[in-house]
């Protein structure tokens, strides 16, 4: 538990450096994969691995929202959560708050998880059939499915639901992609 409120404290304490301090020394490289504590945390496996309780994970994912609260502005935090929720793609509208912000109906659910799984069965062909060879090809032609598949799930929406979801969802965050995403292999 300790080591994790020091990863915490020292990630948030270099995320808040000062330009000041950006200038005298080099900048740091962004965080990559495996560098931040509560994405990986968010791995059954390492927290088994971890033998890490639910009542420690609870006490993690509070420390963060705390965290969050007591150094991001108002604005900031609302727009962090914005970008949480577009994360999520379409997984977001099984969330409890966001089910219950948009009053959607048993039908409009139904649509969104046919919608859901259109997707993850358009996305298993396209691994299968590989990409045609070219991967920046293949990387293009799943984040137009995923575009897609969002544009299709939000039209499932009432006029006053699209409101709703843009407050919560905020203005579509699009990172900036050098290349190709990086690829995740084992260390052997």
């Amino acid at each position: 538990m300790r080591l994790g409120t020091w990863t915490l404290a020292i990630s948030l304490l270099a995320a808040s450096a000062t330009p000041a301090l950006a200038q005298q020394r080099r900048p740091m490289p962004p965080l990559g994969p495996g560098t931040d504590p509560t994405a990986v945390l968010r791995d059954p496996a390492i927290r088994q691995d971890l033998k890490l309780s639910e009542d420690q994970l609870k006490k993690l994912q509070e420390a963060v929202s705390k965290a969050i609260d007591e150094n991001l502005t108002p604005e900031q935090a609302k727009r962090l959560k914005q970008i949480m929720l577009q994360q999520r793609g379409l997984d977001a509208f099984n969330e409890p708050r966001v089910k219950e912000a948009l009053k959607l109906t048993e039908d409009q659910a139904e649509k969104i998880r046919g919608i859901r799984e259109e997707m993850a069965e358009k996305m298993r062909e396209a691994f299968q059939r590989g990409g045609g060879g070219n991967p920046r090809e293949a990387f293009e032609k799943l984040r137009q499915l995923r575009k897609d598949m969002w544009d299709k799930a939000v039209n499932v929406l009432t006029d006053e639901q699209k409101k709703v979801w843009k407050d919560l969802a905020g203005e579509p965050f699009e990172p900036v992609r050098r290349g190709l995403p990086p690829t995740r292999r084992p260390n052997n």
